[in-house]
């Protein structure tokens, strides 16, 4: 990994894009569904559809992607609740992530994307790297799942 990840808990407000935005043929995690298999309930309560040839899945929203009672991106597939939210193709340090794994939460609580050569924290949705704390000469930005508790704060550079 390349990127300096400082725990940290500070109060932040941020706006994001993705305040309405169903997932459409992308899963909560940010994977595209493979070719010829979009997301659907597929025989199951929840909806989900297959990411890759290997037969690797993961949950859609059936919901808009908005934030819930604990400021996390959230979106309901059936009575699931799960994170989601799409952060790009950049990590924070301005890596491009590989193209079959965007930016996303991928089952954790912070956003991050495979590069090509490791992985890499990527921005929460709508952040700037623009986050200073007393004695830090580097910027910072968020790459938790969480809008108010930034509790990843991770080394980036201006994203544009």
């Amino acid at each position: 990994m390349t990127s300096t990840l400082i725990r940290i808990s500070v109060l932040m407000l941020v706006s994001s894009p993705c305040t309405s935005m169903k997932r459409g043929n992308d899963t909560a995690s940010n994977f595209s569904c493979r070719s010829g298999h979009s997301c659907g309930r597929h025989g199951y309560s929840y909806t989900w559809c297959y990411t890759d040839p290997n037969n690797s899945w993961d949950y859609c929203c059936d919901t808009n992607c908005t934030y819930g009672d604990d400021n996390g991106l959230r979106c309901y597939s059936g009575k699931l609740n799960l994170f989601c939210g799409n952060p790009g193709t950049k990590t924070a340090l301005g890596k491009s992530c590989r193209s079959s794994h965007t930016c996303g939460n991928h089952g954790f609580v912070y956003y991050w994307c495979y590069t090509n050569d490791s992985w890499d924290y990527c921005c929460h949705p709508g952040t700037k790297c623009n986050i200073r704390e007393e004695g830090m000469t580097d910027t910072y930005c968020s790459a938790s799942t969480f809008r108010i508790k930034a509790a990843y704060l991770t080394k980036c550079t201006t994203l544009k």
